[in-house]
């Protein structure tokens, strides 16, 4: 099933806004979550998971268009810290995967 669909003109921050509840119920339930960018070729997948590169091919760091991988790993470690406060301790496993084929 697909949540939402967003246009060119979306931005960063937008896209976030929609998947940060994924993120917040995987934090405070200890479960397991997924977010998935499809579409054709040269629509902006890689841009939405990854955000702008630097030279090298690196992704920006505290940008405005940071991609969603970023945002989701500073949360959840953001989360992690302010929580290890209380003495809570955490281990957290993360993938991130792009598929990509020629064929189509």
């Amino acid at each position: 099933r697909c949540n939402a669909y967003f246009g060119p003109e979306s931005t960063q921050e937008q896209l976030f806004a929609e998947a940060a509840p994924v993120v917040e119920n995987v934090m405070k339930g200890g479960g397991n979550g997924a977010v998935l960018c499809y579409g054709a070729t040269d629509t902006g997948k890689t841009y939405t998971m990854g955000g702008p590169t630097e030279e090298g091919g690196a992704p920006q760091h505290d940008s405005p268009s940071s991609g969603l991988v970023q945002r989701t790993a500073r949360r959840i470690f953001e989360y992690i810290r302010d929580r290890s406060l209380h003495g809570d301790i955490y281990a957290v496993e993360a993938s991130f995967l792009q598929v990509y084929t020629t064929d189509g």
